[in-house]
């Protein structure tokens, strides 16, 4: 376990307060933080009154912490945003790597799939024909990936997902009988992208559906066919984006939130837990109801 001179010589800090010989060999919450002498946490600007009570153990807090009446037999790690400095030192010194270099005897991958580098390909995931996977690309236990789908370096998918799937898309024939419409282009997802698990990504009918550098997509979120998610956008947990809809870059849309098909969503924009949107959202617009309506601005 690492001593707390290996913790902050690893981050940019504003200030330590304390002894940096200790060893840190667990990580606790600030809720369940009991003075346990090698114990470490964090604490946001809100609950420094917390943090300040404890008698032992080490703190990733702001400056504001000095503000507080100060325990002698605590260490103090003081840096400006203390939720990163925390996920930098969890990455580092805490975080169990997935082994590389792995791919379950139980998976099924065509002959003509073209496979990267270090890879993680769990038990039972299945890649059909013609699909690409990149370097370093991690796909979790029970996870399909169908045909032609091009997964790029750094991906990350969980478990449970289906990826390539064909569209919900129907035409009447000359009986008026609904009957599929042919869904024969592919998903794309770019570099350093990542999904959950039980997500389900679709095909677009012609061209590709497009998942963005950076973009991270939550557990049960379903994602139609065509759709372009934005850089470094966010979709959160039970999010539904319609066909063919355009999500710009940096984009939040919150939990049970449904997007209706074929609409635009600008660059910077957020989209309010279980909003329903129907028609298209500006940039930098917060979103919110049903139908959603723009929350104006204090």
């Amino acid at each position: 376990m690492p001593v707390l001179k290996e913790i902050i010589s690893s981050i940019e800090i504003q200030k330590f307060i304390g002894d940096e010989n200790m060893e840190a060999n667990q990580l606790v919450e600030l809720k369940n933080f009991s003075n346990v002498p090698h114990a470490l946490t964090w604490s946001n600007d809100k609950n420094l009154f917390k943090a300040a009570s404890l008698e032992q153990g080490s703190i990733i807090c702001s400056p504001k912490i000095l503000d507080y009446p100060l325990s002698g037999s605590c260490n103090y790690i003081i840096v400006e945003n203390p939720r990163k400095a925390f996920r930098d030192i969890l990455m580092k010194f805490f975080y169990p790597e997935r082994k590389k270099d792995f791919i379950s005897p139980s998976s099924v991958i065509d002959v003509s799939a073209k496979l990267g580098n270090n890879l993680f390909i769990g038990h039972h995931v299945i890649i059909e024909e013609n699909c690409v996977i990149g370097n370093n690309v991690s796909i979790g236990h029970n996870s399909v990936i169908l045909a032609n789908t091009i997964i790029e370096d750094e991906v990350k998918i969980g478990s449970n997902n289906t990826i390539g799937g064909v569209g919900f898309g129907y035409e009447k024939d000359e009986q008026g009988s609904y009957a599929l419409m042919p869904h024969i282009g592919n998903v794309v997802i770019k570099r350093n992208a990542e999904i959950g698990n039980n997500t389900c990504i679709d095909r677009a009918v012609l061209g590709s559906t497009i998942i963005n550098e950076n973009a991270k997509i939550d557990n049960l979120v379903h994602i139609a066919h065509g759709v372009i998610i934005g850089k470094n956008s966010l979709i959160i947990a039970n999010a539904m984006i319609g066909g063919s809809t355009e999500v710009g870059e940096n984009v939040w849309m919150a939990p049970s939130s449904s997007v209706i098909n074929g609409i635009k969503i600008g660059n910077d924009s957020t989209i309010g837990m279980g909003a329903v949107v129907i028609k298209a959202v500006e940039e930098n617009d917060v979103v919110v109801g049903n139908p959603a309506k723009k929350l104006n601005k204090q």
